[in-house]
């Protein structure tokens, strides 16, 4: 994780990322024109506030990495965090969208956050940026792609 260089698996995973994105957005331009813009807001709010979930709940994995010298979050931060992304999600998109579809999409990608946050406690012990970036973009992919399928 120390290496900045991009390999071939990161420039697949970057294509991979751009494509689910872009072809969620897709499928729910066809049902409203405002969804997709309500929806990648919507989005950003609750990848954020999984990320902060995720920094919360691990300790960092390596004592002097980045992650490790910004500290912390407090437990009221991360609920802070989730019950505020939540409220946002409901606001933007509770009318386009439809509490099932809405409810489908914050619950898969609380999942992906979720298995994420486990999957690196038990590979490395916490965590760092790079796992708290990857619990962002999880989140924030399965979030759109939960929605556009459950639309």
């Amino acid at each position: 994780m120390k290496d900045s260089r991009t390999g071939s698996y990161g420039v697949i995973a970057l294509i991979l990322s751009f494509s689910l994105r872009a072809t969620a957005l897709a499928s729910l331009a066809s049902d409203a024109q405002a969804l997709p813009a309500l929806a990648l807001l919507a989005a950003a709010a609750l990848s954020r506030a999984l990320m902060v979930a995720h920094w919360q709940t691990l300790p960092s994995a390596r004592l002097g990495g980045v992650a490790s010298g910004a500290g912390r979050p407090e437990a009221s931060a991360r609920s802070f965090a989730l019950i505020s992304a939540a409220l946002v999600c409901m606001l933007l998109l509770l009318s386009p969208a439809g509490p099932v579809a809405l409810l489908v999409a914050l619950v898969l990608a609380s999942l992906a956050a979720y298995g994420i946050t486990r999957l690196a406690d038990e590979k490395i012990g916490g965590h760092t940026g790079d796992t708290i970036g990857a619990t962002q973009q999880a989140g924030e992919i399965v979030f759109l792609v939960a929605l556009a399928l459950a639309v």
